[in-house]
């Protein structure tokens, strides 16, 4: 606040490589973030598949959104592996700047059109396949994840307000 700033998203390294389940220092480290560090949104990144999401103290907490462009394996590990998504968030302001909530837009995609070969060219998918990648991270939510919506080509999240 002292320096000005409206609003904090945080993007970190955690988690374990493979682990399609969040772990508890993940959470422990996320929730520290937004209670501590006072930030509205964090992303954290490194299972290199998708996790879950949570929502604490009305900011959304993303666990692992995948790969979504990764030159370090031209063969995919693993069918959870070439699921990745791809978030907008759209966070919404007072006129004075204050910080008043958001909204999450969630578009599933696959790091690569080739599989099993990645050709490092993310696409984003619909259909089936883009009911698999929210069923995938819903297996790691909580909450229930509002579906893919095939007319908009994302999963649009409920609204959350700072309170």
């Amino acid at each position: 606040e002292e320096e000005g700033v409206d609003a904090i998203i945080l993007c970190f390294h955690a988690g374990q490589e493979y682990k399609a389940h969040r772990r508890e220092d993940q959470e422990r480290y996320a929730r520290m973030a937004v209670r501590k560090v006072g930030a509205d949104l964090v992303i954290m990144h490194h299972p290199h598949v998708l996790q879950g999401m949570e929502i604490y103290k009305n900011r959304t907490i993303c666990y692992s959104l995948g790969n979504f462009c990764f030159g370090g394996n031209s063969r995919v590990k693993t069918s959870d592996s070439l699921m990745t998504a791809v978030v907008q968030a759209d966070l919404t302001f007072s006129e004075n700047g204050e910080y008043e909530g958001q909204q999450l837009r969630i578009y599933p995609a696959h790091i690569s059109g080739t599989y099993p070969e990645s050709n490092f060219q993310p696409v984003r998918v619909t259909g089936e396949e883009a009911d698999e990648v929210i069923a995938r991270i819903q297996k790691d939510t909580k909450y229930t994840l509002n579906p893919y919506d095939a007319d908009d080509g994302y999963a649009l999240q409920d609204y959350l307000s700072a309170e």
